[in-house]
């Protein structure tokens, strides 16, 4: 009889009498008795309770040989009388009876015994788990050191409820040096994965690198799990060394872990060196499973290969995942290769007719806009795209979101805001994107949209929608560009207890400070401190901005200690801060303004800046203020 049908048969369904001198025969077979030990979801009936034993017995003997043995341990011989009662009450599922009647003999031997009828128990998981707890602190208790198989049955029986308390045994073991072999480790990395606990499973795999343990292919997979889980694709690396050296047999769960790790840890050798080992040991594998082929063409997109992916995708059978080619698109974006963004689209979008599979979604559209958008070149391409989605009428708030960002990045903002007056006709907009793509096109026209910025304002308000850090510095953008910089800064005093500002933040409310002007002044210097004191407040762009509120503001002397203050900080100064600077120069008298110019014309020389006609001018027009009338050419320059 097959020994899989056998086994299947053992855990699935009550045992019944025409498989018994089969089954009894396979008893010291490993397969055998770790399913029947593991499944734990087998029906013991009274007519196996021979064959029951005989698994005890050979799982006892196979494994309880004198180098596993802890020092302090001593074997009991078996308690029959003990072994047919306990099984008898579990059967019965009288496991409290069962659980006393172990206080009244406790034995490692009849710890055991327990466990088995426990781990082969149908019972509800979390009950047999209480008991299992009872019996392991019982053997603490007592001072009673368990044995190695008796510590596999407990992690077997607490793995899939819980998984915390196998951890919590596996330290155990560490304590008192009882040593972890193959099988207690392959049962630990199940626990690892089902707790997703990344510190476990780089012990776990100092272990294997130490070659103190040979782990199965499963083993393997439920490490690479919780380093999947966890995010932490770097250990990767080092489990496909073990397997590239020990020539350990890859399965498909494998191949597939390994590339998902390599792609988002963007290691593209070993990722290659993975492929040749697919290609030179199982071929066929590679010709015949699309997820396994998918699998390699994300890793390439994610590692920055994309004309090879590209190939791969027009060439193979996965050219019928849209997923990858969403995520081709995406790449070629994140790189500004926003043309061969557009331009696979097209193609997607071409062969949609051949392959259904292939007809674009909202994230599809969503992925060709924000390449329109990031361009800001291709505005009939935005319009094409506006066209097909009402024909197919698709609805979705990202894609919203995304077609009127990508109008007002076109400078179309006019567009941006009759296709968000009339989406929120046809269907009251709740969305936070579309929300704050609205008020990006109204900060873009500027005053002539005020009105249409408040009507969107007060919808957020009506609608009770949620406002994050990005709508809240659109907001205080919106409301200073559009020529109500008291509002912005209103906006900003009253969310920014709510929510953490960004450095963007403090560039609006410093630009808000800027509209204003003189009176603003001490708002904001302490905004500036606020700033100062956030971990993100201060960087480029609120550089720019801080110096051009103090010049604004009438404060010049501020703005240029303030310049020096980020140059010495190693902040590479904006254009705009250099035209602050020069701009506040004449205030300070001839001699000294002529030294402030001097001092800026250096720095602008020191951070390689090209002198363009607006540099030039600005400079000319500072040395002519100050008294120093020096005509500065480009070429000299």
């Amino acid at each position: 009889m097959n020994l899989h049908k056998v086994v299947s048969a053992c855990v699935r369904a009550t045992l019944q009498p025409l498989y018994l001198k089969h089954i009894t025969s396979l008893a010291s077979h490993p397969v055998v008795i770790r399913s029947l030990l593991i499944k734990g979801n087998a029906v013991i009936t009274s007519h196996s309770r021979g064959c029951v034993h005989s698994f005890k017995r050979s799982f006892s003997t196979d494994n309880r040989t004198s180098e596993n043995k802890p020092p302090s341990e001593t074997i009991e011989p078996l308690d029959v009388e003990f072994r047919d009662k306990v099984q008898e009450l579990c059967e019965m599922k009288d496991f409290s009876a069962a659980l006393k009647l172990f206080q009244q003999k406790i034995t490692v031997e009849n710890a055991f015994e327990l466990l088995v009828c426990l781990n082969t128990s149908t019972a509800p998981k979390p009950e047999l788990c209480d008991v299992g707890m009872s019996v392991y602190s019982t053997l603490l208790n007592k001072h009673i050191i368990p044995s190695r198989q008796v510590y596999y049955l407990f992690i077997c029986l607490f793995n899939k409820f819980r998984p915390e308390k196998s951890i919590d045994i596996y330290h155990d073991m560490l304590k008192l040096d009882v040593g972890i072999d193959d099988r207690c480790f392959s049962e630990l990395t199940m626990a690892t994965f089902a707790k997703k606990d990344l510190s476990l499973t780089r012990k776990l795999m100092e272990l294997v690198n130490k070659q103190k343990i040979e782990p199965t292919a499963f083993a393997l997979g439920n490490l690479l799990g919780t380093l999947e889980a966890c995010g932490s694709p770097k250990e990767a690396v080092t489990i496909w060394r073990f397997i590239e050296k020990n020539n350990v047999p890859l399965n498909r769960a494998l191949f597939l872990r390994l590339f998902s790790l390599f792609a988002e840890g963007k290691y593209i050798q070993e990722g290659e060196n993975l492929v040749l080992t697919l290609t030179s040991r199982y071929p066929d594998q590679l010709k015949t499973d699309k997820d396994i082929e998918s699998a390699i063409i994300y890793m390439n997109i994610k590692c920055g290969k994309l004309e090879k992916a590209l190939t791969q995708l027009e060439k193979r059978q996965s050219s019928h995942v849209l997923k990858l080619w969403e995520e081709l698109m995406d790449a070629y974006t994140q790189q500004k290769d926003f043309f061969s963004a557009i331009k696979t689209f097209d193609k997607l979008n071409r062969m949609k007719n051949d392959h259904p599979s292939l007809t674009p979604t909202a994230l599809t559209y969503t992925l060709a806009l924000k390449a329109c958008a990031s361009s800001g070149l291709v505005i009939q391409k935005v319009r094409q795209i506006e066209e097909i989605v009402q024909k197919r009428r698709i609805n979705d708030p990202q894609l919203n979101g995304a077609l009127i960002y990508a109008y007002s990045r076109n400078n179309d903002n006019q567009r941006a805001l009759e296709i968000f007056m009339k989406l929120d006709q046809v269907e009251p907009i709740v969305s936070v994107k579309t929300f704050t793509e609205g008020l990006v096109a109204c900060g873009n026209l500027g005053p002539t949209a005020l009105e249409t910025g408040k009507k969107i304002h007060a919808l957020i308000q009506q609608r009770n929608t949620p406002i994050d850090t990005k709508m809240y510095n659109q907001l205080i953008e919106m409301y200073t560009r559009c020529g109500e910089p008291q509002t912005a800064l209103k906006i900003f005093e009253s969310q920014k207890n709510v929510l953490t500002p960004n450095e963007f933040t403090y560039m609006c409310a410093f630009d808000a400070c800027s509209a204003i002007g003189p009176t603003a002044l001490e708002t904001g210097k302490k905004i500036h401190k606020e700033a100062a004191d956030s971990k993100e407040g201060i960087g480029i762009k609120s550089l720019r901005a801080i110096v051009q509120m103090y010049q604004m503001c009438g404060d010049n002397k501020k703005c240029i200690e303030t310049f020096h203050e980020f140059e010495r900080r190693g902040l590479k100064p904006p254009m705009q801060a250099f035209v602050s600077c020069l701009a506040t120069a004449p205030t300070f008298g001839k001699e000294e303004g002529l030294k402030v110019v001097k001092e800026i014309d250096a720095a602008i020389t020191k951070w390689g800046f090209v002198r363009g006609f607006v540099l030039m001018e600005k400079l000319n027009q500072a040395y002519s203020l100050c008294g120093h009338d020096r005509s500065i050419d480009s070429k000299t320059a």
